[in-house]
């Protein structure tokens, strides 16, 4: 069996795309295991390639305890495609709506970033 990977750095989506038909998992966890402020926070990406340098993705952010008073979950996609081929630049865009589930109302961010 191979496995296969990409990497957020700090977060950001990285230029890797999930490649068509294939699917792609993370789960971030933060602890802090000690003390009178012990908690957990865990956020959960799954990404599913769909061709023509695009993923679709939902994420949940903040699950945890004690409970976030911002829990949502985000719905979007990534698309990165090849700007120049010989070199390999690639230029990122993506959106993601975030309704929250514990407040009300709803985010969105886009993002986009050149990679080479």
């Amino acid at each position: 069996m191979t496995l296969h990977a990409q990497q957020a750095i700090v977060n950001l989506p990285s230029a890797d795309i999930t490649p068509e038909g294939k699917n792609f998992l993370l789960d971030e966890n933060q602890v802090t295991p000690w003390g009178a402020a012990r908690a957990w926070s865990g956020t959960n990406f799954y990404s599913y390639g769909v061709g023509r340098f695009t993923e679709l993705a939902v994420t949940s952010y903040n699950g945890g305890s004690p409970l976030a008073g911002n829990f949502a979950t985000g719905v979007g996609f990534k698309s990165a495609p090849v700007v120049a081929k010989t070199s390999n630049v690639k230029q990122t865009f993506g959106s993601m709506l975030t309704p929250n589930h514990r407040a009300t109302g709803a985010g969105h961010f886009s993002h986009t970033h050149t990679s080479f």
